[in-house]
C-alpha cells in the first residue's frame, strides 16, 4: 500500500521515505519546507489575521487522485477528496491557521464544523500526546474521529555515543533556532548564560544569522566561547553536530513539538531547557535532562494556548530582555554537569536508550503506519 501526502509537508517527514517496510511505501509532495520564505510568511500573516476569523478561511486541498489504491494524507491540512484520507497535526490550532477565534466565530465555526464531518476524513494522527489530549479543548467541541499519537521518524543517529568525557574536557554546549525564533526560543538567555560560564565551556550557535538582532549579534561576537554557523546544515551534517555536542540548551517558549529535541536526544545529548509542550514527552526532568518552566507561558498546564502570550507575540515571547530565573537555571545545570561527568554519563545514556525505545524508535513508528494502512484501506 502507498500512503501519499498531498500536501506540503515539514522536510522530518521526508524520513518516511526511508522506511522499510513489505507493506507500506510513502509518497510525499516534491516541495518541502523547513525555514518559511518571505511570500509564505506575509501569505500566512493574511490568513491568519482577525478578518480570516470572521470569514471563516479554513484552508482545504482539493485532490483529484483518483487511484483507489492510495491511501491519502496531509500535513495540518483538510483535504477535498472522493477518497479516505488523513491528517497528521502538529498542533490542533494548526487546522485553522493557528488563529484561536477562528473556530468559534459564526463563519468560522460553520466551516469548521462542515470540514469535520466529512466522511472521507478518517484519522488524525497527532505528532505529541499534548497535541491528541488536549485536542477537543482547543477545538471547543468532541470530535469522533479516530485519533492516535504517531511521533515523527527520526532514524537512529549512527554517530551517537555516551557522553563520557574527562574532567578537563570542556562541555560543548549546542543551541539551535530556526528562522525568526532565535529571540522565542530563549536566545538571549542562551547568550548571558554563556557570557556567565566564559571559558569554562563552548557554545554553539546554529541559526540563520539574519534573523539575530544586531544587538545580540555583537554581544555574540564579543564572545570567545561562542560560535555562530548558518542554519544551512544537512541532516547527516547536524547528525555529526548533535553526536559531537555535550548538552542541547532549549529554553523554549515557542514549541508545538521541539523536532530539535527529539533529533538531540538520538545523539544522546543531555537536553537543559523548558517544559513546554511536548518536550517532557521526550525529556525526563532529572533522567535525560533538567525542565523549567518557560519565560512565557504559550499553553497553559493543560497545553491549552494562552491567548495572553499567543495573540501578544512582539510584546512577550519575541521581546529580548533575557529572564535571570531562567539563565539561572541554565548555568547551575550546566555547572551541575561539569563538575560531575558520571551524572553526564549516565543522562547521556538515558537519553540514547529513551530516543531508540518505543515510543520513539523505528520499529514501533513503523508499526503504526502499517496498522493505520490497513485500517483505512
Amino acid at each position: 500500500m502507498k500512503i501519499k501526502f498531498v500536501s506540503t509537508v515539514r522536510g522530518f517527514l521526508s524520513h518516511l521515505l526511508e522506511i522499510e517496510s513489505d507493506i507500506i511505501k510513502f509518497d510525499l509532495k516534491k516541495d518541502t519546507y523547513e525555514v518559511s520564505s518571505t511570500l509564505h510568511a506575509l501569505i500566512s500573516k493574511c490568513i491568519r489575521a482577525s478578518v480570516g476569523d470572521h470569514l471563516g478561511i479554513i484552508q482545504s486541498i482539493k485532490s483529484d487522485e483518483k487511484n483507489r489504491e492510495l491511501i491519502l494524507g496531509s500535513f495540518n491540512r483538510f483535504l477535498n477528496t472522493k477518497q479516505n484520507y488523513f491528517i497528521y497535526v502538529e498542533n490542533p490550532t494548526a487546522l485553522y491557521h493557528y488563529s484561536l477565534n477562528r473556530p468559534y466565530t459564526y463563519l468560522g465555526n460553520r466551516r469548521f464544523s462542515y470540514l469535520l464531518s466529512d466522511h472521507h476524513l478518517k484519522y488524525m494522527i497527532f505528532m505529541s500526546k499534548a497535541a491528541l489530549y488536549s485536542s477537543d479543548n482547543v477545538w471547543g467541541r468532541e470530535v469522533p474521529i479516530s485519533k492516535e499519537v504517531i511521533y515523527p521518524l527520526i532514524p537512529k543517529n549512527p554517530f551517537a555515543e555516551p557522553k563520557q568525557k574527562d574532567p578537563i574536557m570542556k562541555l560543548k554546549l549546542l543551541y539551535v533556532a530556526q528562522g525568526s525564533r532565535f529571540i522565542s526560543k530563549g536566545g538571549p538567555e542562551v547568550i548571558e548564560m554563556a557570557i556567565e560560564l566564559g571559558s569554562k565551556i563552548s557554545l554553539t550557535i546554529i541559526t540563520n544569522l539574519d534573523a539575530v538582532p544586531e544587538k545580540l549579534a555583537n554581544k555574540i561576537y564579543r564572545q570567545n566561547n561562542i560560535q555562530l554557523q548558518e542554519f544551512n546544515k544537512s541532516f547527516l551534517e547536524m547528525e555529526k553536530i548533535y553526536a559531537f555536542h555535550d548538552i542541547l540548551i532549549y529554553p523554549t517558549s515557542d514549541d508545538s513539538y521541539a523536532l530539535t529535541v527529539l533529533e538531540a536526544i538520538k545523539a544522546g545529548m543531555v537536553v537543559i531547557g523548558s517544559n513546554m509542550y511536548a518536550i517532557p514527552e521526550m525529556v525526563a526532568d532529572g533522567k535525560n535532562g533538567f525542565l523549567t518552566n518557560p519565560k512565557w507561558q504559550f499553553f497553559d498546564k493543560n497545553n491549552i494556548p494562552n491567548p495572553q502570550v499567543w495573540n501578544h507575540r512582539k510584546s512577550t515571547i519575541f521581546s529580548m530582555e533575557p529572564d535571570k530565573n531562567i539563565v539561572n537555571f541554565l548555568v547551575s545545570k550546566v555547572c551541575l554537569l561539569n563538575s560531575n561527568r558520571k551524572l553526564l554519563y549516565n543522562m547521556s545514556l538515558e537519553s540514547i536508550l529513551k530516543a531508540n525505545s518505543e515510543p520513539f524508535d523505528e520499529v514501533t513508528i513503523t508499526g503504526q503506519w502499517e496498522k493505520l494502512a490497513k485500517n483505512i484501506n
